[in-house]
């Protein structure tokens, strides 16, 4: 529905920022900026205030730059 999407246990807006680098199989990821949802969303869903709900939750993901 969104994507590519990577699924973690424990990596979180909290404990993850801009520039850390982690292994991904045989693969390094980076991660390069915050996610930030877009209003395509709502109107996909019709549901008129989903990004300011997703938002909210603190838990929107990231952007990767992938290094293989």
């Amino acid at each position: 529905m969104f994507g590519e999407n990577i699924t973690s246990i424990g990596l979180t807006e909290k404990n993850a920022h801009v520039g850390d680098v982690f292994a991904l199989g045989k693969s390094t990821i980076q991660v390069s900026e915050p996610r930030k949802p877009c209003y395509k969303l709502a109107a996909k869903y019709e549901v008129p205030d989903i990004v300011v709900k997703m938002r909210e939750t603190g838990y929107t993901g990231f952007l990767f730059r992938v290094f293989i």
